[in-house]
């Protein structure tokens, strides 16, 4: 196994870089993105992207309408077997129009054996994420 925790943090600078072909390659084939706390307060989930094509779609959302990515304060949690990477944090973004955006955000990162991504769930707080507008 790669050192995961080397590979997630690498990943979030890529995400850094608005470079959507450099974040891709992180991710495994087929990959899902999950943000599985929705506003109406269900235990359905608010996002689901699957497949390369909708995590592609995603990253490009995020590269699009963010000026700025990144995680303050980052507490980092390694699972013994390095396939479970946990951050938490603060997000530190700010959308193309100068608009700060900040929300208490826990990552779970879920690697193959080859060192690539194949599930990122973010834990946010849905109501934040709400006043988001990106049309």
């Amino acid at each position: 196994m790669s050192d995961s925790l080397h590979i997630v943090q690498e990943l979030l600078a890529a995400f850094g870089s608005r470079d959507p072909d450099i974040v891709m390659r992180f991710f495994a084939p087929e990959p899902t993105v999950v943000y599985p706390m929705n506003i109406d307060g269900s235990t359905d989930p608010q996002l689901v992207f699957t497949g390369t094509e909708q995590v592609a779609g995603f990253v490009n959302l995020l590269v699009t309408h963010f000026s700025h990515v990144g995680i303050t304060d980052p507490v980092w949690t390694v699972s013994d077997d390095g396939r479970v990477v946990f951050v938490q944090g603060t997000s530190d973004m700010v959308l193309s129009g100068g608009t700060p955006y900040r929300n208490v955000v826990v990552f779970k990162f879920e690697l193959t054996d080859e060192g690539l991504v194949r599930r990122m769930t973010e834990y946010a707080n849905p109501v934040t994420m709400a006043t988001l507008n990106l049309g």
